[in-house]
């Protein structure tokens, strides 16, 4: 994410839905850092992911909130990288 990218950005959402569960918010992270160059987002711990990780159909949804409307087509260049950690 460049500088200017960054100076609008509010806050980042992951979010997670699958074909028999709702969608939800797994974890937030705001505000985020102009000069970071990796983001480390902590999944709440009183949701309990186990049952759309398990559904024939799960989709992960990753919302990135800027503090202003842009009209304009915006790309961001990034990696994701996703480490589920499950006990029981």
């Amino acid at each position: 994410m460049s500088e200017t990218q960054a100076a609008i950005t509010e806050s980042l959402l992951l979010q997670v839905v699958s074909n028999n569960k709702s969608l939800v918010t797994a974890g937030t992270l705001s505000p985020l850092t102009e000069d970071a160059a990796s983001l480390d987002l902590n999944v709440a711990e009183d949701i309990d992911l186990m049952p759309y990780l398990s559904d024939e159909g799960c989709t992960w949804v990753l919302d990135l909130n800027l503090s202003e409307d842009f009209m304009d087509e915006m790309t961001v260049n990034g990696t994701l990288t996703l480490r589920v950690e499950y006990s029981e």
